[in-house]
């Protein structure tokens, strides 16, 4: 039986608080040519942050929900958001494939958990979480990543016609590299209305920021969560690569509310590690 903590307590002048825990490369044209002749590549770090949650997870609305306003404020400009649901016993809405596939593969066990370059950057304290560590971690993992050499990056153009988003996206190795390394590319939608439990509006819907989408190819069959292969083996410095992807849009999402993100992974054994992304 998992269990919700709601106790809050003091920890070097920083609240502790509760969390809920359980025990192929494709060229695209178009009127002008070349789609990917107008695309430039800039050789820029951008951060990663997530926030794992649950819309029937108390601390999610509570807590958590301030915690996460005053993440996205202090790292505007320096990264990119995204709120994930993935498949857990607090979560009802908004539940992704991708967003249980990112959790499985850090091993998120409670919610919320804050992650910054898919690392998972919640300090706990006890049954309890250090709230204001947590955020100067994820702003440290940020900073860090801001001021690294870039190893590469992507710039894309995205078109919709009827329910399918055609994104050609160009990738640029600024450092050579060696590896498996993958693309992916994600939607996520502003002011989503759904209740969320623990928030002060609680029954009534609230709008939630940076919800991840499920991604579906055109024919809507589910797209891998971490992408497809981009690069394999010994990468020279000035390498780029082109890729299209084909995304099928619900009639549900709003179009002027909807966010691409191009994120570069690279696969170490069994699992991904965040190398860039774009928006």
């Amino acid at each position: 039986m998992k269990k919700i903590y709601l106790a809050a307590f003091v920890v070097v002048s920083a609240f502790a608080l509760s969390s809920c825990t359980k025990d192929e490369k494709k060229t695209g044209q178009d009127d002008q040519g070349d789609v990917y002749s107008s695309i430039t590549v800039e050789e820029k770090n951008t951060a990663l942050v997530t926030k794992h949650s649950g819309t029937a997870c108390p601390p999610c609305g509570g807590w958590g929900w301030t915690a996460w306003e005053e993440i996205v404020a202090t790292n505007t400009g320096k990264a990119h958001f995204v709120t994930a649901f993935d498949d857990n016993f607090v979560a009802k809405l908004f539940i992704t494939d991708v967003a249980e596939d990112w959790a499985n593969g850090l091993g998120v066990s409670s919610w919320p958990t804050f992650c910054a370059n898919y690392k998972i950057q919640t300090e706990r304290v006890g049954n309890g979480i250090d709230v204001a560590k947590t955020k100067t971690n994820v702003s440290d993992e940020v900073n860090t990543h801001v001021n690294a050499p870039v190893v590469a990056n992507s710039a894309f153009v995205a078109k919709t016609s009827e329910n399918i988003m055609t994104v050609n996206v160009k990738t640029k190795f600024f450092n050579a590299a060696d590896g498996d390394y993958y693309l992916a590319v994600y939607l996520v939608e502003d002011d989503v209305m759904g209740v969320q439990s623990g928030n002060p509006n609680y029954p009534n819907p609230v709008a939630h920021e940076f919800v991840m989408r499920q991604i579906r190819d055109e024919n809507g069959t589910n797209l891998p969560a971490f992408g497809k292969m981009l690069s394999s083996g010994s990468v020279d410095a000035g390498t780029e690569f082109k890729s299209e992807v084909k995304l099928k849009l619900d009639s549900d999402w709003k179009s002027d509310k909807l966010h691409t993100y191009a994120v570069i992974w690279k696969k170490v054994g069994a699992k991904y590690q965040f190398v860039n992304m774009a928006k």
